[in-house]
């Protein structure tokens, strides 16, 4: 039976976008948790006339809005690629269970329920769903090619129209028997399929890569051994001393949980604003979208972007409003200069990516639907390279929720990311008549170079208090 999604129940959790969540029972964090957390149509003339002067050089605007709003960018100038690969419109669902009855068909679908609901959120892509049970023979092992063998035999039951718009994702019963190597599941986007087993958060992640979404990259201030032990909680710098001083780091998996990576590669998982990106990011809770802010405007060309050059940074009185309300500005991306400091360790970064997410709850009165105007996102920086598919999460030093004011600490806003090559401090903040944050541009040579060295500071006296003396 094929499920539109008109057809699916208007269950509580689905129309309210909310989860209910039991605040009392305490939230364990594993070390890649703790490396995350806490942390244009028609462009010339509709930029032009909506921003105007505001992305002159330094001193020379004279636009006295200090909020950028309504910036249509369906086609941006000069920015990351968006996807245009159509979205299929169509996911055929195999699930292979050991025998039928055993429930496994009707777990899948309660939680395809979820999976689908959270992709219509997020990227708006709403294909038509449908499940069909495979019962595999007793003691029988599945391999890659069995399972591709599958796929293809359910794929020529299709016409050639159907075939076109057509994914397939090979779900596992719990008790079917599996050799696919290491991985929980795998996607093939080549051939059109996917394999996972009965897990949204697994299902979601595959998808995504059919969708054209690879694993984020990351750097980070929080920095761990190969034991597992954090060295350094945090730290506080421009991205250039900071990448000189090994002060940020790519977080580095040893193969201490799942995985093969014990030579101590670059960890894929240590993202938490995205489900591409982190094995315990919760896609049953609907305040926080499944992908970060860059996958969102890859994925989604109704999101509205602008983007800056380094050479024309705004004024330190503009204020940028992001919002994940649609309609209104999502991102502010910054192009960097081709010899950025960056670059040596992500060669094909590109741009800086400045967008809203929410983490946790989204409001004060509990969860309640990301784009929600009771919602109070926070700011997070990405790096993304051309093809608007490469990205890596930057997380820098440890006070960056907007609107705390720690240790007598005498400035609301809070300080995100500084950059000696753009002689900038990027600062975010919360708009007093909306839920809404902001972003601002403060010379390095003025206000920006104060509140640089008064973080420095504190994110030492923190680190310094946090990391145990051996």
């Amino acid at each position: 039976m094929i499920r539109e999604p008109k057809d699916i129940p208007k269950l509580d959790t689905l129309e309210g976008d909310e989860t209910p969540n039991d605040d009392n029972e305490p939230r364990k964090y594993s070390r890649r948790e703790v490396l995350g957390v806490g942390v244009g149509a028609t462009a010339g003339a509709i930029l032009g006339s909506a921003i105007g002067d505001w992305l002159r050089s330094r001193g020379s605007s004279s636009n006295t809005n200090n909020k950028v709003e309504n910036v249509s960018s369906a086609e941006m100038i000069d920015g990351p690629e968006r996807s245009e690969k159509e979205k299929p419109h169509t996911l055929s669902l195999l699930v292979l269970t050991d025998r039928i009855g055993s429930g496994d068909a009707e777990k899948l679908e309660n939680m395809m329920q979820i999976v689908m609901a959270r992709f219509r959120k997020t990227t708006g892509w709403a294909p038509e769903w449908r499940i069909q049970t495979v019962a595999t023979m007793p003691g029988e092992t599945y391999t890659r090619e069995d399972i591709k063998n599958e796929v293809d035999l359910s794929r020529d039951m299709l016409s050639e129209e159907e075939k076109d718009g057509t994914i397939f994702g090979v779900i596992f019963g719990e008790n079917v028997k599996i050799d696919i190597g290491s991985a929980g599941g795998y996607a093939s986007p080549g051939e059109g399929y996917f394999t996972a087993g009965l897990g949204a958060n697994t299902v979601a992640h595959e998808a995504g890569h059919m969708l054209g979404l690879n694993h984020p990259g990351a750097l980070s201030t929080l920095i761990t051994d190969k034991q597992d032990n954090i060295v350094q909680r945090c730290a506080f710098g421009t991205i250039q001393e900071l990448l000189k001083t090994g002060a940020i780091q790519q977080p580095i998996y040893y193969g201490k949980d799942s995985g093969n990576n014990s030579s101590g590669n670059p960890d894929q998982y240590t993202v938490p604003t995205t489900v591409m990106g982190h094995k315990t990011h919760d896609i049953s809770k609907y305040s926080n979208p499944i992908f970060s802010p860059p996958e969102m405007l890859y994925l989604d060309k109704s999101r509205q972007a602008v983007v800056i050059d380094h050479h024309s940074l705004p004024d330190p009185d503009k204020k940028i409003t992001l919002s994940l309300q649609k309609g209104k500005l999502f991102s502010a991306l910054v192009k960097l200069p081709g010899d950025h400091a960056l670059r040596e360790v992500f060669p094909w970064a590109k741009y800086l990516c400045f967008g809203p997410t929410v983490e946790g709850q989204a409001g004060k009165g509990g969860h309640v639907p990301f784009d929600d105007p009771k919602a109070a996102p926070e700011v997070r920086m990405y790096i993304v390279g051309e093809k608007g598919n490469d990205i890596a999460s930057l997380d820098i030093g440890m006070f960056n929720k907007i609107g705390r004011n720690e240790d007598g600490y005498r400035d609301n806003r809070v300080a995100l990311y500084a950059d000696e090559q753009l002689d900038t401090l990027v600062v975010a903040g919360r708009n007093e008549d909306s839920n809404d944050p902001y972003i601002q541009f403060l010379p390095l040579s003025g206000e920006g170079g104060r509140i640089l060295g008064d973080e420095r500071r504190r994110n030492k006296e923190r680190n310094d208090m946090s990391v145990s003396k051996k």
